[in-house]
This record gives structure tokens, C-alpha cells and sequence, in this order.
């Protein structure tokens, strides 16, 4: 794939770029499902695109092919030349990155998951069913997913990057329903790592089943001001399209973003500190560089509640005149866009889960949030539906509730953070325990 790139590199200085740059991945995916308890998919899927990017007389264009013959490459040169040439000059953006040495990483590419037999996916999504059906006679129906992803992606430049770097990781899924007369509920959960022999295939089933269960003969709730628990899927359920979005420097410098003049100010609770850690071992986002050939590093966003920085690509960072953070995000197919790597979220003096519960005299813990993503990113306002949840009272948790609504503001929320447990797992780019917050209003 290199030389591919690199005669798409020369292809478009001879064309009259000033600066070209190529993009590319290639990887394949395996998956096997089962719906309601049946083998229904196993099936493989194999993707190879590049990305071009050129400079013209200062203007920015863009083309990309999934047809890597050199005549498709040529036509790709030839269309982000000709798009530059349209757009004409840019006036925030003046160079592609340079070479620079690249870290260090571990834990991204794994050849016993690449190596996972598809006899051994098949086997291990029958047991997944069967452990969640065996949980209780009540389940009556489990689905699961056992996939398999791993590939390679590249970028060369006219500068002189010239980086690739494979990967590998795999997840598994697990959806259970439970009825019980009247009732019907469901549960689930999912594991996802960069080496297959630590996915937890017996806990992911129980936790499915078990969730199914233990939400049967829900109640309601008065309406009121307690805490509320958010688990770690519900936090990056709520945070991905409202904080990490405002936190992207392309949305600030469009004003899409509620955090647009609040560099250097507190923005949440002094306790709270995140992390960008692209270098994290084993972490479903580490890489040695970003989607342009930046090298990652590790970040402070925010510093005992004070914001310290946004994530930039090098568009961005050129347009504000600031350092590029290496956040660069995007397939072959498109444009940078912006993308935290490992978002890791630390409280001072964390407690475990159930202490945390323990010192909850009324509240709700909830799994999931449903309807972030109606929330406003420019004043940061926001209503969601708590799902999976209960209700806790005098430490400890008394039952399932019918579906309850929050709401209020972000940066409000960040305030009345008052801990956050040591069950930390990654989800998507989100890494975090149960986060508390407390007198929040919620609607039963």
C-alpha cells in the first residue's frame, strides 16, 4: 500500500500541488449473530479506500477512490487538484504536517484475535445464548453477536510522513428478554477489546440476563430533586453528543458549541479532571498518530475543572494559531473531522460503586440514556429518558422504575459531579466509572 501512496504522492506534485497527501485503510470485518436464540448471520466484510488531499495555490481539495488501480488514483489526484482549484484559497489553512517521530504504543494489534477461528465465533455465540437462557426460566429470548475487526490505515504526505500502523480488537453483544405475566423487559451488554482472550464471555451473558430480570415489575417514581447515577454506558451516552461534541474545535470556532469563550475559566467541578490519553495500552482509541500523521500524546482537557485546551486538527489549530492536539478523525472517504481518543474522566478520591450507593440517601441508577443527542450544543441544554434504572433509597436499591425523565444543562451537570466509582470500563472513546451527581430534577 505504501508505494500506492507514494505514486499518488508524486502523481500530484507533477500535477502542480504544492503539498498532496494520501489517506488509506484496509480492513476486515467478521461477525457472527444470532437472533432469538437461532444462527442467522456469519458473514465477513472487507473494506480498502484512500483519501487525497491537495494544496493548489493555497486552495484545499479532496477526492477519494475504492478502487486502488493507478488509473483510479490518478482520477483521485486529478479531482482534489480540481476541487482545490475551485475553492480557491483558504485562509486558515496553510500546511499538511510534517515528519515528526512517532511514540511508542502498546496493545493495539493482537494476532490471537486476528486468528480467531470462525468455528470458535460460532461455538462461543452458542454459548452466549445458552448462559443468558440458563440464567432464569424467564428469559425467553437471547440474541448475541460475536465480531472480529482488524486491519491496517496509512498516511503519506509531501512533507515527508510516510506512517502505518495495524490494529485489531473484537466485541461481543449480548440482548436478553424477559416476561414475566403482564411484563416484558430486556437487558444488555457488550464487551469490547483489543485482544480477544480477555473478553468476559460468561459475565457479558449474565449481566444481559440478569438486567432482563431485575427490571421485571417496574414502578413509578414521584417527581423530585435527588442524585442520579449515570453507569458508564449511560455517560457516554449522554457526553458524546453534548460535552466531547462542544470539546471538538471545529464546532467552537463555528460556535456550535457551548463551551465557545470559556477557555481557562471552571467549567465543572474542581474535583473533576479528563484526560486524553491516546497512548493508553490496550485502549479501543490509542494509535501513534492521527488521521493526518500527527503524532498523538497524552492531554489534559480539563484540570480540576478548569477547560485547558479543545481538540484540534491541523485545520483547526492553524485557524485559532495554536498547537495541533493530534485529534484528527476520519475514514478514507471523507475530510478530517475531530475525535477524542481515550477521554478518560477521574475524580479525586473515587470510591467503589457501592459505597457510593451506600451514601445515596434517594436516587436513581440508570444503564443507558435515551435522546442526547435533541440536546442544544450551543447553550448545552438537554432532556433525556433514564432507561435500565432504579431506584435506590436509604443506601440501597429498592427496585426497577418505569422510564423517568432529566434534564437541565451540561455545565450545570459537571458542577454537581460528587464522585465517580472505581468500576471504570471504556465505551466508545469514553473511559470512566459510575458517575454521581447530585440535586438533579427528575420526573417520574
Amino acid at each position: 500500500m505504501m508505494d500506492v501512496l507514494n505514486s499518488a504522492i508524486n502523481k500530484g506534485l507533477k500535477l502542480g500541488a504544492s503539498q498532496i497527501e494520501a489517506y488509506a485503510t484496509n480492513y476486515l470485518l467478521r461477525e457472527v449473530c444470532a437472533e432469538k436464540g437461532e444462527l442467522k448471520i456469519s458473514s465477513s466484510y472487507m473494506f480498502r479506500g484512500i483519501g487525497v488531499r491537495a494544496i493548489y495555490n493555497g486552495g484545499l481539495g479532496f477526492a477519494y477512490t475504492t478502487d486502488i488501480s493507478e488509473e483510479a488514483i490518478e482520477r483521485a489526484v486529478k479531482q482534489a487538484i480540481s476541487v482545490a482549484k475551485a475553492r480557491g484559497k483558504d485562509p486558515y489553512f496553510k500546511t499538511f504536517p510534517s515528519a515528526n517521530r512517532l511514540p511508542s504504543v502498546k496493545g493495539i494489534f493482537f494476532k490471537e484475535t486476528v486468528e480467531t477461528p470462525l468455528e470458535e465465533m460460532v461455538k462461543r455465540v452458542k454459548d452466549l445464548i445458552e448462559v443468558a437462557k440458563d440464567y432464569d426460566k424467564r428469559i425467553t429470548s437471547v440474541s448475541a453477536e460475536f465480531s472480529i475487526n482488524f486491519g491496517e490505515r496509512f498516511v503519506v504526505n509531501s512533507l515527508g510522513v510516510e506512517f502505518a500502523e495495524k490494529y485489531s480488537s473484537s466485541t461481543i453483544y449480548v440482548f436478553a428478554v424477559a416476561e414475566e405475566n403482564e411484563f416484558m423487559t430486556s437487558g444488555y451488554e457488550f464487551q469490547s477489546e483489543r485482544n480477544v482472550r480477555k473478553l468476559d464471555f460468561g459475565k457479558v451473558s449474565l449481566t444481559a440476563a440478569k438486567m432482563a430480570i431485575d427490571l421485571l415489575r417496574p414502578k413509578r417514581i414521584e417527581t423530585g430533586v435527588m442524585n442520579i447515577l449515570l453507569r458508564p454506558i449511560a455517560v457516554a451516552e449522554l457526553f458524546g453528543p453534548t460535552l466531547i461534541r462542544s470539546l471538538q474545535a471545529d464546532n467552537v470556532q463555528e460556535r456550535r458549541s457551548f463551551l465557545v469563550g470559556k477557555l481557562g475559566e471552571e467549567v465543572a467541578t474542581e474535583s473533576l479532571t479528563v484526560i486524553d490519553n491516546a497512548l493508553l495500552e490496550e485502549g479501543l482509541r490509542t494509535r501513534a498518530f492521527d488521521a493526518e500523521g500527527t503524532p498523538s500524546r497524552k492531554i489534559v482537557v480539563l484540570d480540576s475543572g478548569v477547560l485547558k485546551t479543545f481538540l484540534h486538527n491541523s485545520y483547526t489549530s492553524q485557524r485559532e494559531g495554536v498547537e495541533n492536539t493530534a485529534h484528527a478523525a476520519r475514514s478514507p472517504l471523507s475530510e478530517p473531522g475531530i475525535a477524542p481518543s481515550n477521554l478518560i474522566f477521574e475524580y479525586r478520591d473515587s470510591k467503589e460503586l457501592d459505597r457510593i450507593i451506600e451514601e445515596t440517601d434517594r436516587g436513581v441508577i440508570a444503564n443507558s440514556v435515551i435522546g442526547a443527542h435533541t440536546a442544544n450544543p450551543v447553550t448545552g441544554e438537554f432532556s433525556v429518558a433514564l432507561s435500565e434504572a432504579f431506584y435506590i433509597e436509604e443506601g440501597e436499591i429498592k427496585y426497577p422504575i418505569k422510564q423517568v425523565m432529566t434534564g437541565g444543562n451540561i455545565l450545570d451537570l459537571l458542577k454537581k459531579i460528587t464522585n465517580i466509582g472505581k468500576d471504570r470500563r471504556q465505551i466508545g472513546s469514553v473511559v470512566t466509572g459510575t458517575i454521581a451527581f447530585e440535586s438533579v430534577s427528575v420526573s417520574g
